[in-house]
């Protein structure tokens, strides 16, 4: 009877003994509110060199809305690259930019998905910033907002210029539909993915 109880542990202990090495799976190009593959809120600065392989992460300066913040780059100049930015003292990470095109979250959304794709993502129309301002085309998070929010933010632009006239619907610091008619004429796309980690 004790030899059974050995053998039904053994897999919850082999499962358990696996957990570290998946959390840090370099392979993942995946992401969610609360991680960019295999990066969390505690992984410390300095294993990221463990995960990615020190001559894939290099030491850069991060401008986030006039403020610096020393980070690095992770698989610069590719489709699989990252920016992480840090804390003043570098020993905790502020937030993870998404710069490469094989990066997406967990509900499937990349740089360039359309406007389009979210709403299908979504489920159903969503908010976000108007444009032509610091935080214009950020996505709201609501509780209709599937794909953004709790750290995740997703922003979005346009690809097609209008005459101001036509786009006066969605300039400017307000909520604007993604149903809002003019949007369809204006190549909408995903820019911006970044997860915050700062409390």
């Amino acid at each position: 009877m004790q030899r059974r109880r050995l053998l039904l542990a053994l897999p919850t202990a082999l499962a358990l003994a696996a957990a570290p090495a998946l959390a840090l799976d370099g392979g993942d190009r995946t992401l969610n509110a609360r991680r960019v593959g295999a990066i969390v809120k505690a992984t410390p600065p300095g294993d990221l060199a463990k995960i990615y392989g020190a001559e894939r992460v290099a030491a850069i300066k991060l401008n986030d809305e006039g403020e610096e913040s020393p980070g690095v780059s992770i698989h610069a100049g590719t489709a699989d690259e990252l920016q992480v930015a840090f804390t003043a003292d570098a020993k905790r990470i502020r937030y993870v930019r998404v710069i490469g095109r094989n990066w997406k979250t967990t509900l499937g959304v990349r740089l360039g998905t359309t406007l389009a794709e979210l709403e299908r993502i979504n489920g159903g129309p969503f908010n976000f910033n108007g444009f032509g301002w610091d935080l214009g085309g950020i996505v709201l998070d609501q509780p209709r907002t599937k794909f953004a929010g709790g750290g995740l933010r997703v922003g979005v632009e346009t690809t097609k210029r209008l005459s101001d006239g036509e786009t006066r619907a969605v300039q400017g610091d307000k909520a604007v539909s993604s149903r809002t008619p003019v949007l369809r004429k204006m190549g909408v796309r995903v820019y911006l993915l970044e997860v915050y980690f700062e409390d």
